[in-house]
């Protein structure tokens, strides 16, 4: 099984300081085209084993991360942190076409839980976007070259 990118729309980027509060990261107009093998096996009367490839498209989303700089209290002179403080996300298309053995009949159902794959895509984007601001931002935040204090709260 494989998973190939055939195109990545790359997004508009723009940080919004917001004073006293800290930064908000937001990224508009992303898509990407995927191309792919699938398979399903199941029981019913006999073994069902149907495979194929897929086409995915998801296409006019956006994102919006927003981080908060702080300091512990009593820690005055030492490093401050950044944690997110929210993320809200928008796919406006997704689409996955199946083919081969069985495709129109689960593309058809596919149909049906679009949606509920649409919406669990946002929540998997924003999940990571806050686990990278939460995790990767500290580890590497020695290596950032800011001049000038952006935001600082207690």
């Amino acid at each position: 099984m494989h998973v190939q990118v055939r195109s990545f729309q790359e997004p508009s980027s723009t940080v919004t300081v917001n004073p006293g509060r800290g930064l908000t990261w937001s990224l508009s107009g992303a898509g990407i085209s995927l191309h792919g093998d699938w398979r399903v096996r199941y029981r019913l009367v006999g073994d069902v084993d149907r495979r194929g490839t897929f086409d995915a498209i998801a296409s006019g989303a956006s994102i919006s991360v927003s981080a908060t700089f702080f300091m512990p209290p009593g820690e005055a002179g030492r490093d401050s942190f950044i944690r997110s403080s929210g993320c809200t996300c928008h796919i406006d298309r997704v689409n996955v076409d199946l083919h081969g053995e069985g495709g129109k009949l689960y593309s058809q159902y596919l149909g049906s839980v679009k949606t509920n794959m649409r919406n669990n895509l946002q929540q998997k984007i924003c999940d990571e976007a806050q686990k990278a601001v939460n995790m990767d931002v500290p580890d590497n935040y020695q290596n950032f070259g800011v001049m000038t204090c952006l935001a600082l709260t207690r």
